[in-house]
């Protein structure tokens, strides 16, 4: 899948204390054009969210130094509900997917990430946020 997509208009947030997969995720999602801010353990996650209200969307690193990732995920949606939580693991073993959720995760993504299962779930994200904010205004 090549992304021919223009999210300029949009922010993320990617949580990962492991440099190479920032860098990883970073570079699938260059060509989108979104604006990528960067926090390394959890808390500043959730710091990074309470700032900046341009923040739509976080990869959230389950297994992270300082504040985990579920426990960020915890924090974020106390304070931002509408922000959408795309948990990320290495550790994918069968009941990982429904402990993600059970902390507020709105989606779940094994690693190594796949470029295509990314888009598709950012997809979602971006086309249900938007057909959301066109209902309000119609």
């Amino acid at each position: 899948m090549i992304a021919n997509f223009n999210w300029s208009d949009k922010t993320l947030l990617i949580a990962e204390d492991d440099h190479f997969s920032y860098v990883y995720l970073r570079e699938i999602l260059a060509s989108t054009g979104i604006k990528i801010i960067y926090a390394e353990n959890g808390i500043r996650a959730f710091a990074e969210c309470l700032k900046n209200p341009d923040i739509s969307v976080v990869l959230m690193d389950v297994k992270m130094p300082v504040v985990n990732g579920l426990e960020s995920t915890r924090l974020i949606k106390k304070y931002k509900p509408q922000i959408k939580v795309i948990a990320q693991t290495a550790f994918a073993m069968p009941d990982d997917k429904m402990k993600c959720l059970n902390a507020g995760c709105d989606d779940y993504l094994s690693k190594p990430v796949i470029p295509e299962e990314l888009f598709t779930k950012l997809i979602n994200i971006y086309t249900s946020v938007e057909f959301s904010l066109n209902s309000k205004i119609n």
